[in-house]
């Protein structure tokens, strides 16, 4: 998982409400099969402390109680980590958590990313029970030299075949770009089309630089692959999803409209010209829209999201924490709303 760890499935007529505009993040684990396949590319890997120890289940469960338990302004629970299905019964346990919760109290949905076909077919059953909102998998191009590429087609089809008996209401599908693979990225958006896919998101590659995540692409890189993929798919049964960062945005975006717009929105969104089933976004940065807790116990706003390492800023978990954290967040949010 190369790209920020926000993933979200989020159709044009969604019935979300305006005041759930805060985005949540628990990362489940830290293991995963494919680390040795991209391992030195793993956003988890990269900003996670070094010598950093995973929290205990039982310590993950509680957090994501927090927020199941609080989540009136949290419009998407988002589950990563570099393999959700290998702590499989801790994610089903949440899932079913999160489905026992009064629809008052939790957040507007829970969703994963995956890019394991195996245990999206081991736990279809249960799922089919207690559905997720959405189900996100990873499909990159062989030039990318992240997972072997075998295993996109029977990962779109295990997603695919997890809605079909109810599992989940959305399947997104998220693919990396860098100035090497977008002709490759391009036949991968052929190959969805018409298939019920609800979302395909395409980002770049992130890496370090200068105690940083930074996107490998430039904003003219950007540019030009938005331009090659409007000219592919405009008009197409097909939602495509720019994700970027608001720097990212603002030199791709003229219309000062859109920022206006989007300031008091969980993320900014401009639609192509021409092109409706396109969309650029980006989250918004403030404080009271993002809120992550990596796999060890580090409790992190989005002002800090693309930090390496352990800011003196950030906060350790503990029971009531997140609870507190998240209702500061929106604390924050609405002041800045009464003061703007």
């Amino acid at each position: 998982m190369p790209v920020i760890a926000t993933n979200t499935v989020e159709t044009r007529d969604s019935l979300f409400s305006e005041h759930q505009q805060l985005l949540v993040n628990i990362e489940i684990n830290n293991s995963c099969a494919y680390t040795p396949v991209c391992g030195n590319t793993c956003y988890l890997n990269v900003v996670a402390p070094a010598g950093g120890v995973a929290l205990p289940k039982a310590d993950v469960l509680a957090a994501a109680r927090e927020v199941i338990l609080h989540g009136e302004h949290v419009r998407h629970l988002v589950l990563p980590g570099k393999e959700v299905f290998e702590t499989a019964e801790l994610l089903l346990q949440i899932v079913e958590e999160f489905h026992g919760a009064p629809e008052h109290t939790r957040p507007g949905d829970i969703s994963i990313i995956t890019a394991s076909a195996q245990g999206l077919h081991r736990c279809a059953t249960r799922l089919a029970e207690t559905p997720l909102g959405a189900v996100n998998i990873s499909l990159d191009t062989a030039e990318m030299g992240l997972r072997n590429e075998r295993n996109n087609v029977p990962l779109l089809n295990a997603a695919i075949a997890l809605k079909e008996i109810g599992g989940t209401e959305r399947i997104g599908v998220n693919t990396v770009l860098t100035q090497r693979n977008l002709a490759a990225a391009v036949e991968i958006g052929k190959r969805l089309r018409g298939t019920g896919i609800d979302q395909w998101t395409l980002g770049p590659l992130l890496l370090p630089v200068n105690g940083r995540m930074e996107s490998v692409l430039s904003a003219k890189q950007i540019r030009e692959a938005v331009q090659q993929i409007a000219e592919e798919f405009a008009g197409a049964d097909l939602n495509i999803v720019f994700d970027l960062d608001l720097p990212l945005m603002r030199k791709l975006v003229g219309s000062e409209e859109v920022f206006v717009v989007g300031a008091q929105r969980w993320r900014y969104e401009y639609e192509l010209p021409g092109a409706a089933n396109i969309l650029l976004e980006a989250g918004n940065p403030e404080p009271g829209y993002f809120f992550r807790m990596n796999w060890a116990g580090d409790l992190i706003s989005k002002e800090d999201y693309r930090r390496i390492g352990t800011p003196a800023t950030y906060a350790r978990y503990s029971p009531g924490r997140i609870a507190r954290l998240t209702q500061e967040l929106r604390q924050s949010r609405l002041e800045a709303v009464c003061t703007a």
